[in-house]
């Protein structure tokens, strides 16, 4: 029998795709035989719960309303002209197939909640905006269509109400049309975009020709997904995978690991910046070869490459990047539009001044080992580890990999000819997003930055040298890092400056807390004011806690994003007031929180009735008091 150095070298000989297997089938029989069970459909007489996925976009819209960073575009030109009344049919039958066509989002009971509504009460919802271009001049028109598409992108959804989509049909000539369609991205993925897409042509045809939809009925729909998703969150192999990301997260850095060329602001509000690229087809060979002799996916020597840069820039040994990945785990789910993304956190360590094939090793250590353990949505982690949290950062990670390796069909109505057109999009809450696509020649690629963080010339250089990493890459795996190609004169100046401003920060930082730390020592924790004494009480049922101070942060004892938003509405609801959610991530303490709510006068005059009410209810027990305060109508009488 083999001894345990013997299965290790055999397993690591294995490619990936057995080495995920195994690691898999690692799990015990209860876990595996979770894994194939049969995805219920949700019980008709119970709320359907939002994914983790709906919830990540629902908290983000909570704190940027008016943000469209979130809204998936697909925009096609065809050299025909489309009859409208089909293309309506069409949209018509997608929404009924699909009922997340048909959701918006309500908080009920301390949960989100999907509701769906019926078809019957969304098919006057769902016209399309005609913009009719063929008057206007050819000299402009080209702008004027550049206009009427940003002006559909660019235009919000309510999450609560209506349809979370729209489309707009832009007549160019007798035989030139654009459409547009807008879905927000709590409804679809990707993934689900070319589903949507390639239905709306099938179905177009088949109309066209006069025949009934070819299409057959969906297995499921994403409700069912969302409230298995839910019922697994409470199973074994939920449990297991849980423990594997708690020990590799721990310990992780709260620094970025990009400084930035400019003071960190409010990320979510600053204008974003590209840099194309492209990685040229003999160079792209040679990693394609390298990938496959090394026993490696082109991901993880894109990944590898990606953070070396990192390593080298941040000048640290612990380097995290997040990657989007499907959740889309199971066959019958394939069919459906759906919300079905998930953020892996890839860690890898660069200590001892590894070789190249060291790195891809390791890289692909953790990317395996990432794989076996990515049923655990982001969001739980984030509520699990609790790591600290910041406004302006994204927890765990800043920089993300985003790395496509197929290539989108495109079914053609008859004699027409449909092209995607490439609109700049928003990548919101990273400092750095780089994006590559594989097009079975080249690598095309992207880096999106904030430009109030960052100076273009500091990401053209990110670019230059990510560039001459691949294409040295491949020369000698066996050398060490510190044998690559080494930062230019320029780029050193921009580390040096980013080094002597992150010190600075930090010593202010340091002041800062120290300060704070002994401003705090004599005050009492105790609530001072009755706010306060309402919040306290507020801040103990969301937390589940027996004690809060009132300069506890609410980040730092246990609340993360979802619980949040659970007190925003607990706040909104005992004390009748409409605020931001923004206000829990600027005021995280009851001290900050309340004084930060008196300053609105319309808030401060209803907080003021509300307290005096509760207040005159004198020959109440406290008990009595405390059940009013959890009376979400309690609240309406203060009106």
């Amino acid at each position: 029998m083999p001894n345990k150095e013997e299965l290790e070298k055999r397993r690591s000989g294995l490619d990936v795709a057995r080495q995920v297997l195994l690691e898999k089938r690692k799990q015990k029989i209860a876990a595996i035989a979770e894994r194939i069970e049969i995805i219920p459909h949700h019980p008709a007489d119970e709320p359907i719960p939002a994914s983790f996925a709906q919830q990540r976009f629902w908290f983000i819209h909570q704190l940027k309303p008016d943000n469209t960073a979130h809204n998936e575009i697909r925009t096609l030109r065809t050299n025909t002209a489309l009859d409208l009344a089909i293309v309506e049919r069409a949209l018509l039958e997608i929404m009924r197939r699909h009922e997340i066509m048909r959701t918006t989002f309500a908080f009920n009971d301390g949960q989100l909640q999907q509701i769906v509504r019926p078809y019957e009460e969304t098919a006057a919802d769902a016209s399309i905006f005609v913009c009719d271009l063929t008057r206007t001049p050819e000299a402009e028109r080209e702008q004027a269509a550049q206009e009427a598409i940003l002006a559909t992108i660019k235009r919000p959804f309510d999450l609560s109400q209506g349809l979370l989509w729209r489309t707009t049909l832009i007549k160019m000539g007798e035989m030139d049309t654009i459409f547009i369609s807008v879905l927000h991205h709590s409804l679809c993925d990707g993934w689900g975009l070319d589903i949507f897409e390639r239905e709306l042509q099938t179905l177009y045809l088949a109309f066209q020709a006069g025949q009934p939809s070819p299409l057959s009925e969906l297995p499921l729909q994403y409700a069912d997904f969302s409230y298995w998703e839910q019922q697994r969150a409470r199973g074994e192999i939920w449990a297991r995978q849980r423990n594997y990301w708690r020990q590799t997260l721990e310990n992780t850095s709260d620094q970025p690991l990009l400084y930035g060329d400019h003071p960190r602001q409010a990320l979510q509000e600053t204008s974003r910046a590209s840099v194309s690229f492209t990685v040229p087809a003999p160079i792209t060979r040679k990693l394609k070869d390298m990938s496959t002799q090394e026993g490696l996916t082109l991901f993880m020597l894109l990944l590898a490459t990606f953070q070396i840069l990192l390593f080298q820039y941040s000048e640290q040994e612990d380097i995290i990047v997040g990657t989007p990945i499907s959740s889309r785990t199971r066959p019958e789910l394939e069919p459906l539009i759906g919300c079905f993304i998930n953020m892996l956190v890839l860690r890898t360590h660069f200590t001892d001044d590894p070789s190249i094939k060291e790195v891809l090793q390791r890289v692909r250590t953790t990317a395996v080992s990432a794989y076996a353990n990515q049923d655990i949505p982001f969001e739980i982690l984030v509520a699990d580890l609790a790591p600290k949290r910041d406004k302006n950062r994204n927890p765990f990670f800043q920089v993300m990999l985003d790395f496509q390796n197929y290539q989108q069909a495109s079914a053609e109505p008859s004699k027409a000819s449909i092209s995607a057109r490439d609109l700049e999009a928003d990548v919101s809450q990273f400092d750095l997003v780089m994006r590559l696509w594989d097009n079975g020649q080249e690598l095309p690629g992207e880096i999106f930055y904030p430009a109030e963080l960052f100076n273009a010339t500091t990401v053209e250089d990110i670019k230059d040298h990510f560039l001459t990493l691949l294409a040295r890459l491949t020369d000698d795996i066996t050398s060490p890092l510190s044998a690559l190609p080494s930062l230019s004169e320029r780029e050193r100046a921009t580390i040096a400056s980013w080094n002597t401003a992150r010190l600075q920060e930090q010593t202010a930082q340091a002041a800062l807390v120290a300060h704070e730390e002994d401003a705090f020592e004599d005050e009492e924790t105790a609530p001072r004011t009755p706010l306060e004494e309402i919040l306290v009480e507020i801040w103990k049922q969301v937390l589940g806690l027996e004690t809060v101070g009132i300069h506890d942060n609410f980040f730092q004892i246990g609340g993360h994003s979802l619980l949040a938003t659970q007190l925003l509405v607990q706040v909104q609801e005992v004390l009748n007031i409409d605020i931001s959610l923004q206000l829990v991530f600027d005021s995280p303490t009851i001290a900050t929180f309340s004084t930060e709510l008196m300053k609105d006068e319309n808030n401060k005059t209803t907080i003021e009735r509300t307290i005096d009410l509760l207040l005159s209810v004198t020959d109440l027990s406290e008990e009595d008091v405390e059940d009013m305060l959890q009376n979400t109508a309690f609240a309406e009488v203060a009106e």
